[in-house]
């Protein structure tokens, strides 16, 4: 049923929630809800595809997708880590040390984590 109620959202028909089971729920619409978003909805649920093997299709996408999304990393993350590592390393020159490699701080990160 996620699959279905992500489906509709994305066509940009408001849904309030989808009662019952499958195939034959009930689309429950937010009261801006047009006519023919209705309408459009209906047809969407007329032709949807209930077969586990989509279903499992979807899921897998969505394991990858949000796979990926926890692998990246936000470029103002990125710039305030930079900044943060010049500065320790400033630091560090002042106090008679080197200053860290990528690959030392790199190894201190996943040593925290």
């Amino acid at each position: 049923m996620r699959r279905l109620s992500e489906t509709l959202t994305n066509a940009g028909i408001p849904v309030q929630h989808l009662l019952g089971k499958a195939p034959n729920p009930t689309i429950v619409f937010q009261p801006v809800a047009t006519d023919q978003q209705k309408i459009q909805a209906q047809d969407i649920l007329d032709g949807f595809d209930w077969s586990r093997s989509t279903d499992d299709a979807w899921m897998n996408a969505k394991s990858i997708e949000a796979e990926k999304q926890r692998q990246q990393v936000d470029p103002t993350l990125k710039a305030i880590i930079k900044i943060l590592v010049s500065e320790i390393n400033t630091l560090r020159v002042e106090a008679g040390l080197p200053p860290r490699t990528a690959a030392q701080i790199r190894t201190a990160i996943r040593n925290e984590i």
